[in-house]
C-alpha cells in the first residue's frame, strides 16, 4: 500500500517549513550527532500552540486510520504513552542505532507515572508501531529490523514490533531529508503472537 499524497502532503509540507521545525522540534537523544535530527513527540494530543501553526491534526487522523485498517487492527488501539505519534525529521549523516522500545510506562512526560521494569520486558501489551516515511532520502533511511534492511517507498507504510524486534535505520545520504511519521500503540502480546508477527523466545 502507498498512501495517497492528499494525505500525507500538508504533514509533509508543514515539517519542512523551518519555523515551524526551530519551533517545535527537539534534538533527538541517543541518536547520531550528525544529520540534525529532530523529533517532535506526542501528536496525538492537539496542542494549542500546534494548532495555531496550522498543524495538520486531521491529516495525521485519516492516516493513522488507513494504517490501523490495513493492518486490520481496532481503531481505537491504545496509544502507547511514551513517544505516541511522533516525527522524526533528519537529514544527510544521521542514521537511528539499534535499540528497543519499552513495553510499559517507561519513558512518558509524567515521571510519578513511570515504571521500572527489566530493559527488554514483555507483558500483556507489546509496544507497535506503523511508520510511513512522507520524505525519504535519496539514499539510505531504510528500516533495519531485526538486522534485515526493508527497502521502503515513499509513503508506504511499514510495522515494526518495536518493543520486541532491535530496529535501526541505514544512513541518510543526500540533501533530500528523511521525514518519519511514527505511531505508537500498546497492542495486546496475544493479537500480535496470533498475527504472527512475533514469536516468544525467538532471535529478537
Amino acid at each position: 500500500m502507498i498512501l495517497d499524497t492528499e494525505l500525507t502532503n500538508p504533514l509533509l509540507q508543514w515539517v519542512l517549513h523551518k519555523e515551524n521545525r526551530d519551533k517545535f522540534g527537539n534534538i533527538m537523544p541517543n541518536h547520531h550527532t550528525q544529520g540534525s535530527p529532530l523529533g517532535f513527540r506526542y501528536l496525538h494530543n492537539p496542542s494549542p500552540d500546534l494548532l495555531a501553526s496550522g498543524f495538520p491534526y486531521s491529516e495525521v487522523r485519516d492516516i493513522a486510520d488507513t494504517m490501523l485498517e490495513h493492518y486490520d487492527l481496532y481503531l481505537d488501539s491504545e496509544i502507547e504513552p511514551n513517544y505516541g505519534y511522533l516525527i522524526s525529521y533528519s537529514e544527510e549523516g544521521h542514521e537511528v542505532h539499534p535499540h528497543r522500545d519499552a513495553n510499559y510506562y517507561g519513558d512518558g512526560p509524567d515521571p510519578t507515572q513511570r515504571e521500572y521494569k527489566p530493559k527488554y520486558w514483555i507483558g500483556d501489551v507489546l509496544h507497535c508501531r506503523l511508520n510511513v516515511l512522507i520524505s525519504k532520502p535519496e539514499k539510505g533511511g531504510n528500516p533495519i529490523i531485526n538486522k534485515l534492511e526493508h527497502g521502503i517507498q515513499e509513503n508506504e507504510p511499514w510495522l515494526c514490533i518495536s518493543g520486541a524486534h532491535t530496529h535501526s535505520t541505514t544512513k541518510v545520504e543526500g540533501s533530500k531529508p528523511r521525514i518519519l511519521l511514527s505511531l505508537g500503540y500498546f497492542i495486546p502480546t496475544a493479537i500480535v503472537e496470533a498475527k504472527g508477527w512475533f514469536v516468544r523466545d525467538t532471535e529478537r
